[in-house]
């Protein structure tokens, strides 16, 4: 009686040649599928947090400038011309200005990132400015147009 290797898991092709059966991946293979994620992970990680950083600007400016424009544009349908001088005030009245320089120069509305600590989320943005030009129409103001170091980082315009 010849030794035979009895091995459940050989297999016998049609050309007499044994064949194991998969049983599960290599560690080569493994290894390349670890290469391969770590490489999708190093793209994928920097854009999540670059849109992190851009919500949490996001949510910084807009709410502000949405009011800011809505008291420009009730002052423009009250009084047929846009505020100036001691109107300021007014209009900017009860707007929270933290981490934000707000300025309004004859219905203009300049808001500058004031990051006051270097370890602040902001202070990638510090110093960076946002223009909102009223567009007047018939009606009052129609729209707004953006412009600025902002306004282009964050992609708005209205």
């Amino acid at each position: 009686m010849g030794f035979m290797a009895d091995s459940s898991s050989d297999k016998i092709d049609p050309g007499g040649r044994r064949r194991r059966q998969n049983q599960g991946m290599t560690v080569i293979e493994l290894m390349i599928s670890i290469c391969i994620i770590g490489v999708v992970a190093s793209f994928a990680v920097p854009a999540y947090i670059y849109s992190v950083q851009q919500g949490r600007i996001v949510a910084l400016v807009l709410p502000r400038l949405h009011i800011i424009e809505s008291r420009i544009s009730l002052f423009y349908t009250l009084y047929d011309r846009l505020p100036s001088g001691e109107d300021v005030k007014e209009v900017l009245e009860d707007i929270d200005t933290e981490n934000l320089d707000i300025s309004l120069v004859s219905g203009v509305v300049v808001m500058k990132i004031v990051a006051d600590d270097p370890a602040s989320k902001l202070d990638i943005v510090d110093g960076k400015i946002l223009i909102a030009s009223p567009v007047i129409g018939k009606n009052g103001v129609v729209s707004w147009h953006l412009a600025g170091e902002l306004a282009d980082r964050l992609r708005i315009s209205y």
